[in-house]
């Protein structure tokens, strides 16, 4: 990182500017060849047809022949002139889609907030929060944003990373967080750690959040013991087979991840079971926590009666689009009968990101692990 991106990153730690991560990666940055390679097979096409019918048209008349070679000259400067601004149009696409801000925030009870937005995730108004508890930290955020989050912990005292899931946007920093404060990263069933598309990460995710760097995966005990906090790890699958939520008995704070997102049942992702997600809402309930901090902003205090609340809201999605699937109702319109509002924010996410997140996966979710339990 070289001075001037040292200290952005150093005014993004204290006040929440913003930053530009010049290590992480995107696919836009493949986009730039093939649609340069793209271009450049119909330009040098229109160029060869012109100098193709000057050749061949020697006895035609002056009139064609200058138009020909007008034409000649003009799809050369032209190709030149849109390959050279295509190009730098991509390129300042590529830098602005990297762009990230971090702002850090005192909680009390001993628990800092880090709060990450990039340009895309302030599109959608979603953030991704990570957490640090005493000497422990709870998920380390995205990639896109790696310079800022060693800037922000670079003088904190880190005794063990703790996961609340494998996903990139709270994995993306474990790798270099914890070869740069030699700490272990424990996460609960590690030899899951290459699946639910992190295997091959889908072309928004890339864009999102970035390639989570690589790193070593402990398994996560019952409890996390650090040696200025300690926290208790409660299974909590349905959202990913590695997720969990910590709680931190002191305060009764409970960090849920991705458990809950947003108040009620909602779209979901290809390999999620909504009936995981109401046993989990349930178990993390019985906990009686006085606060609930999510992994993508929300600060939520007494959330037994939310947490409750949404674990009925999906069983009871999840019994409605099962009844109305045996009735014969087609999958797609059972989602718009079942979710009547917000359609076309959920059909522009099924589409953004290739089908792997839509409301309409909850129906298929519900049907399928419906049909197991029975």
């Amino acid at each position: 990182m070289n001075r001037k991106d040292a200290k952005s990153a150093k005014e993004n730690a204290e006040g929440g500017g913003e930053g530009v991560n010049t290590e992480g990666e995107t696919i836009w940055a493949i986009s730039v060849k093939k649609v340069i390679a793209w271009s450049g097979c119909i330009v040098p096409r229109l160029h060869n047809y012109f100098l193709f019918a000057m050749i061949s048209a020697s006895s035609a008349s002056l009139r064609f022949n200058c138009l020909c070679v007008f034409g000649f000259i003009f799809c050369g400067f032209a190709g030149l002139a849109w390959l050279l601004m295509l190009k730098g149009f991509l390129s300042r696409f590529n830098g602005a889609t990297q762009q990230a801000s971090i702002k850090v925030e005192d909680l009390g009870d001993g628990i800092t907030a880090f709060r990450l937005h990039s340009r895309w995730t302030r599109m959608l108004g979603l953030e991704v929060s990570f957490y640090r508890v005493g000497d422990l930290l709870v998920d380390t955020g995205f990639a896109h944003a790696s310079p800022l989050v060693l800037q922000a912990l670079e003088n904190a005292t880190i005794s063990a990373i703790c996961c609340t899931h494998h996903h990139e946007d709270h994995t993306g920093n474990a790798g270099v967080l914890a070869e740069r404060h030699g700490c272990p990263v424990v996460i609960y069933q590690p030899e899951h750690l290459e699946t639910e598309g992190l295997d091959r990460l889908l072309p928004y995710r890339r864009l999102f959040w970035g390639m989570p760097g690589p790193f070593r995966a402990d398994p996560m005990n019952e409890r996390v013991v650090g040696r200025e906090a300690e926290l208790e790890v409660i299974s909590a699958p349905g959202h990913s087979q590695t997720h969990v939520a910590l709680f931190e008995p002191v305060s009764r704070t409970v960090f849920v991840g991705d458990l809950f997102v947003t108040p009620g049942a909602s779209g979901v992702m290809t390999h999620e079971n909504p009936y995981l997600l109401v046993e989990s809402l349930r178990r993390v309930a019985a906990l009686e926590p006085r606060r609930m901090l999510t992994g993508h902003g929300r600060d939520v205090h007494d959330p037994v009666g939310p947490l409750k609340g949404k674990a009925d809201a999906i069983e009871r999605a999840a019994a409605e689009s099962q009844r109305l699937i045996e009735e014969g109702v087609r999958p797609r319109a059972v989602a718009r009968r079942v979710f009547p509002k917000g359609r076309r924010k959920d059909r522009m996410l099924e589409i953004l990101t290739q089908g792997e997140f839509s409301r309409l996966n909850f129906v298929r979710a519900a049907v399928k692990h419906g049909r197991e339990q029975k």
